[in-house]
Protein backbone atom coordinates (compact mmCIF):
# COMPACT_ATOMS: atom_id res chain seq x y z
CA UNK A 1 0.00 0.00 0.00
CA UNK A 2 1.31 3.45 -0.96
CA UNK A 3 0.86 5.94 1.85
CA UNK A 4 -0.78 9.30 1.22
CA UNK A 5 2.60 10.94 1.85
CA UNK A 6 4.27 9.07 -1.02
CA UNK A 7 4.67 11.50 -3.93
CA UNK A 8 6.37 8.94 -6.13
CA UNK A 9 6.56 5.22 -5.39
CA UNK A 10 6.87 1.87 -7.16
CA UNK A 11 5.13 -1.26 -5.92
CA UNK A 12 6.86 -3.88 -8.12
CA UNK A 13 10.18 -3.21 -9.89
CA UNK A 14 11.19 -5.72 -12.57
CA UNK A 15 14.55 -5.61 -14.30
CA UNK A 16 16.93 -7.97 -16.10
CA UNK A 17 14.88 -11.18 -16.43
CA UNK A 18 12.85 -10.84 -13.24
CA UNK A 19 9.27 -12.17 -13.28
CA UNK A 20 6.29 -11.32 -11.10
CA UNK A 21 3.01 -13.24 -11.04
CA UNK A 22 0.26 -10.86 -9.95
CA UNK A 23 -2.34 -13.58 -9.41
CA UNK A 24 -4.15 -12.82 -6.16
CA UNK A 25 -2.06 -9.70 -5.51
CA UNK A 26 -3.58 -6.45 -4.25
CA UNK A 27 -1.68 -3.23 -5.00
CA UNK A 28 -3.08 -0.13 -3.33
CA UNK A 29 -1.85 3.10 -4.91
CA UNK A 30 -2.82 6.21 -2.97
CA UNK A 31 -5.43 8.84 -3.85
CA UNK A 32 -3.10 11.86 -3.61
CA UNK A 33 -1.51 11.93 -7.07
CA UNK A 34 -0.87 9.86 -10.18
CA UNK A 35 2.87 9.53 -9.53
CA UNK A 36 2.64 6.03 -8.05
CA UNK A 37 3.51 3.05 -10.27
CA UNK A 38 2.19 -0.46 -9.80
CA UNK A 39 4.68 -2.24 -12.11
CA UNK A 40 7.94 -0.69 -13.31
CA UNK A 41 9.61 -2.77 -16.03
CA UNK A 42 13.14 -2.26 -17.29
CA UNK A 43 15.05 -4.63 -19.55
CA UNK A 44 13.48 -8.08 -19.85
CA UNK A 45 11.19 -7.92 -16.83
CA UNK A 46 7.95 -9.90 -17.14
CA UNK A 47 4.50 -9.88 -15.57
CA UNK A 48 3.02 -13.37 -15.79
CA UNK A 49 -0.60 -14.57 -15.67
CA UNK A 50 -2.25 -11.54 -14.03
CA UNK A 51 -1.61 -7.96 -12.91
CA UNK A 52 -3.77 -8.55 -9.83
CA UNK A 53 -6.07 -6.02 -8.20
CA UNK A 54 -4.78 -2.46 -8.55
CA UNK A 55 -6.58 0.28 -6.64
CA UNK A 56 -6.11 4.04 -6.45
CA UNK A 57 -4.60 6.59 -8.84
CA UNK A 58 -1.37 6.28 -10.76
CA UNK A 59 0.42 4.34 -13.50
CA UNK A 60 -0.40 0.69 -14.02
CA UNK A 61 2.70 -0.35 -15.99
CA UNK A 62 5.71 1.85 -16.75
CA UNK A 63 7.83 0.35 -19.55
CA UNK A 64 11.24 2.01 -19.39
CA UNK A 65 13.68 1.52 -22.25
CA UNK A 66 16.31 4.00 -21.05
CA UNK A 67 19.71 3.65 -19.38
CA UNK A 68 20.86 5.35 -16.19
CA UNK A 69 21.54 8.60 -18.08
CA UNK A 70 18.08 8.65 -19.62
CA UNK A 71 19.31 7.72 -23.10
CA UNK A 72 17.47 4.98 -25.04
CA UNK A 73 18.81 1.48 -24.49
CA UNK A 74 20.48 -0.24 -27.42
CA UNK A 75 18.37 -3.35 -26.78
CA UNK A 76 14.63 -2.89 -27.15
CA UNK A 77 12.49 -3.28 -24.04
CA UNK A 78 9.38 -5.28 -24.91
CA UNK A 79 6.13 -5.57 -23.02
CA UNK A 80 5.89 -9.08 -21.60
CA UNK A 81 2.57 -9.00 -19.79
CA UNK A 82 -0.94 -10.47 -19.69
CA UNK A 83 -4.05 -8.43 -20.40
CA UNK A 84 -3.74 -5.01 -18.76
CA UNK A 85 -7.26 -4.84 -17.33
CA UNK A 86 -7.31 -2.35 -14.47
CA UNK A 87 -11.11 -2.42 -14.13
CA UNK A 88 -12.12 -6.02 -13.50
CA UNK A 89 -11.47 -7.04 -9.93
CA UNK A 90 -10.44 -3.55 -8.85
CA UNK A 91 -12.37 -1.98 -6.00
CA UNK A 92 -11.79 1.44 -7.58
CA UNK A 93 -12.65 0.12 -11.07
CA UNK A 94 -9.62 1.60 -12.80
CA UNK A 95 -10.52 5.23 -12.09
CA UNK A 96 -7.66 7.67 -12.52
CA UNK A 97 -5.30 5.01 -13.88
CA UNK A 98 -2.80 5.56 -16.69
CA UNK A 99 -2.66 2.03 -18.01
CA UNK A 100 0.70 1.92 -19.79
CA UNK A 101 3.53 4.44 -20.17
CA UNK A 102 6.25 4.00 -22.80
CA UNK A 103 9.62 5.72 -22.52
CA UNK A 104 12.91 5.12 -24.33
CA UNK A 105 13.52 2.18 -26.66
CA UNK A 106 10.35 0.11 -26.28
CA UNK A 107 8.29 -2.19 -28.47
CA UNK A 108 4.65 -3.21 -28.00
CA UNK A 109 3.96 -4.01 -31.66
CA UNK A 110 3.36 -7.70 -30.86
CA UNK A 111 1.34 -7.07 -27.69
CA UNK A 112 -2.33 -7.87 -28.33
CA UNK A 113 -3.65 -8.30 -24.78
CA UNK A 114 -5.37 -4.92 -24.68
CA UNK A 115 -5.43 -2.08 -22.16
CA UNK A 116 -8.52 -1.24 -20.11
CA UNK A 117 -8.92 1.59 -17.60
CA UNK A 118 -11.91 3.18 -15.90
CA UNK A 119 -13.32 6.70 -15.65
CA UNK A 120 -11.50 9.97 -15.25
CA UNK A 121 -12.08 11.08 -11.65
CA UNK A 122 -11.89 14.87 -11.30
CA UNK A 123 -8.33 15.92 -12.16
CA UNK A 124 -7.11 12.32 -12.20
CA UNK A 125 -7.33 11.32 -15.84
CA UNK A 126 -7.95 7.79 -17.01
CA UNK A 127 -5.57 7.15 -19.91
CA UNK A 128 -5.07 3.91 -21.78
CA UNK A 129 -1.61 4.49 -23.27
CA UNK A 130 0.84 7.38 -22.81
CA UNK A 131 3.87 7.60 -25.09
CA UNK A 132 6.94 9.74 -24.39
CA UNK A 133 9.21 10.39 -27.39
CA UNK A 134 8.30 7.12 -29.12
CA UNK A 135 9.09 6.41 -32.77
CA UNK A 136 10.73 8.62 -35.40
CA UNK A 137 9.68 10.26 -38.66
CA UNK A 138 11.32 7.42 -40.59
CA UNK A 139 10.24 4.61 -38.23
CA UNK A 140 6.94 5.35 -36.48
CA UNK A 141 6.18 3.30 -33.38
CA UNK A 142 3.76 0.52 -34.37
CA UNK A 143 0.77 -0.03 -32.06
CA UNK A 144 -2.33 -2.15 -32.61
CA UNK A 145 -3.52 -3.38 -29.23
CA UNK A 146 -7.09 -2.51 -28.22
CA UNK A 147 -7.58 0.38 -25.78
CA UNK A 148 -10.67 0.93 -23.61
CA UNK A 149 -11.48 3.70 -21.15
CA UNK A 150 -14.52 4.77 -19.17
CA UNK A 151 -16.17 8.19 -18.98
CA UNK A 152 -14.05 11.22 -19.98
CA UNK A 153 -11.03 9.03 -20.53
CA UNK A 154 -8.32 9.38 -23.18
CA UNK A 155 -7.37 6.31 -25.16
CA UNK A 156 -3.93 7.25 -26.49
CA UNK A 157 -1.69 10.23 -25.67
CA UNK A 158 1.33 11.00 -27.87
CA UNK A 159 3.79 13.47 -26.36
CA UNK A 160 7.38 14.77 -26.61
CA UNK A 161 7.84 14.27 -30.35
CA UNK A 162 6.25 10.82 -30.52
CA UNK A 163 5.60 9.47 -34.00
CA UNK A 164 3.06 6.66 -33.87
CA UNK A 165 1.30 4.36 -36.33
CA UNK A 166 -1.88 2.98 -34.78
CA UNK A 167 -3.03 0.28 -37.17
CA UNK A 168 -5.92 -2.20 -37.27
CA UNK A 169 -6.88 -1.55 -33.67
CA UNK A 170 -9.95 -0.60 -31.66
CA UNK A 171 -10.24 2.36 -29.28
CA UNK A 172 -13.39 2.47 -27.14
CA UNK A 173 -14.11 5.49 -24.97
CA UNK A 174 -16.97 6.26 -22.57
CA UNK A 175 -19.52 4.70 -20.23
CA UNK A 176 -22.61 5.13 -22.42
CA UNK A 177 -23.42 8.56 -20.97
CA UNK A 178 -20.16 10.49 -21.24
CA UNK A 179 -17.57 9.73 -23.88
CA UNK A 180 -14.09 11.27 -23.95
CA UNK A 181 -11.18 11.47 -26.38
CA UNK A 182 -9.84 8.68 -28.53
CA UNK A 183 -6.42 10.13 -29.32
CA UNK A 184 -4.59 13.19 -27.98
CA UNK A 185 -1.64 14.39 -30.07
CA UNK A 186 0.39 16.69 -27.85
CA UNK A 187 3.26 19.10 -28.40
CA UNK A 188 4.91 19.09 -24.98
CA UNK A 189 8.65 18.51 -24.84
CA UNK A 190 11.26 18.49 -22.10
CA UNK A 191 11.98 21.62 -20.03
CA UNK A 192 8.97 23.36 -21.51
CA UNK A 193 10.27 23.31 -25.07
CA UNK A 194 7.53 22.45 -27.60
CA UNK A 195 8.04 19.13 -29.37
CA UNK A 196 5.04 18.29 -31.60
CA UNK A 197 3.95 14.69 -32.07
CA UNK A 198 2.39 12.83 -34.99
CA UNK A 199 -0.12 9.97 -35.11
CA UNK A 200 -1.19 8.08 -38.23
CA UNK A 201 -4.36 5.97 -37.91
CA UNK A 202 -5.32 3.25 -40.40
CA UNK A 203 -7.75 0.34 -40.41
CA UNK A 204 -9.01 1.28 -36.95
CA UNK A 205 -12.38 1.60 -35.19
CA UNK A 206 -12.89 4.39 -32.66
CA UNK A 207 -16.04 3.99 -30.55
CA UNK A 208 -17.25 7.07 -28.68
CA UNK A 209 -19.80 5.74 -26.22
CA UNK A 210 -21.64 8.79 -24.92
CA UNK A 211 -21.96 12.51 -25.49
CA UNK A 212 -19.18 15.02 -26.20
CA UNK A 213 -16.89 12.46 -27.75
CA UNK A 214 -13.88 13.49 -29.84
CA UNK A 215 -12.05 11.09 -32.11
CA UNK A 216 -8.78 13.01 -31.84
CA UNK A 217 -7.51 16.27 -30.36
CA UNK A 218 -4.48 17.74 -32.13
CA UNK A 219 -2.39 20.50 -30.54
CA UNK A 220 -0.53 23.33 -32.28
CA UNK A 221 2.05 22.10 -34.83
CA UNK A 222 1.21 18.45 -34.12
CA UNK A 223 -0.19 16.12 -36.78
CA UNK A 224 -2.89 13.51 -37.16
CA UNK A 225 -3.55 11.53 -40.33
CA UNK A 226 -6.70 9.40 -40.22
CA UNK A 227 -7.35 7.55 -43.45
CA UNK A 228 -10.56 6.27 -45.02
CA UNK A 229 -10.12 2.75 -43.68
CA UNK A 230 -10.84 4.03 -40.17
CA UNK A 231 -14.37 4.38 -38.73
CA UNK A 232 -15.47 6.62 -35.87
CA UNK A 233 -18.74 5.50 -34.25
CA UNK A 234 -20.72 8.12 -32.31
CA UNK A 235 -23.20 7.22 -29.58
CA UNK A 236 -23.83 10.91 -28.88
CA UNK A 237 -23.00 14.38 -30.20
CA UNK A 238 -19.33 14.93 -30.92
CA UNK A 239 -16.46 15.87 -33.19
CA UNK A 240 -14.31 13.69 -35.43
CA UNK A 241 -11.10 15.70 -35.01
CA UNK A 242 -10.56 18.88 -33.00
CA UNK A 243 -7.45 20.86 -33.95
CA UNK A 244 -5.87 23.83 -32.24
CA UNK A 245 -4.59 26.68 -34.37
CA UNK A 246 -1.61 25.44 -36.38
CA UNK A 247 -2.50 21.76 -36.06
CA UNK A 248 -2.01 19.56 -39.13
CA UNK A 249 -5.15 17.52 -39.67
CA UNK A 250 -6.14 14.96 -42.28
CA UNK A 251 -9.44 13.31 -41.41
CA UNK A 252 -10.81 10.92 -44.03
CA UNK A 253 -12.43 8.59 -41.50
CA UNK A 254 -15.88 7.14 -42.07
CA UNK A 255 -18.19 8.86 -39.55
CA UNK A 256 -21.03 6.71 -38.28
CA UNK A 257 -23.12 9.43 -36.64
CA UNK A 258 -26.22 7.34 -35.86
CA UNK A 259 -28.36 10.48 -36.13
CA UNK A 260 -26.33 12.52 -33.62
CA UNK A 261 -24.99 16.02 -34.21
CA UNK A 262 -21.42 15.49 -35.36
CA UNK A 263 -18.75 17.71 -36.91
CA UNK A 264 -16.11 16.02 -39.05
CA UNK A 265 -13.32 18.48 -38.22
CA UNK A 266 -13.21 21.61 -36.05
CA UNK A 267 -10.12 23.82 -36.05
CA UNK A 268 -9.61 26.74 -33.68
CA UNK A 269 -8.96 30.04 -35.41
CA UNK A 270 -7.15 33.14 -34.16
Amino acid sequence: TMTKNANSSVAVYLTQEATADGTGAVINLNDKSQNQVAYYIKGKGTISNSIGNINGYGVGVYLDGTDNTGAPLLTTTKLNAPTLDFVSGSTTQGKGIIGLVLKGNTDISSYTGGIKVGNTDGNFYAVGLYTDSQGTSTTPKSISTAITTGANGVGLIAENGSNLAYTNGTITIGDGKDAGTGIYVGNNGTSGTPNPSKVTVTGTTINLNGSNGVGAIVTTDSTVNIDGTTTINFEGDGVGVYGQKGAHVTNSAVLNTKGHSVERTRVTEG
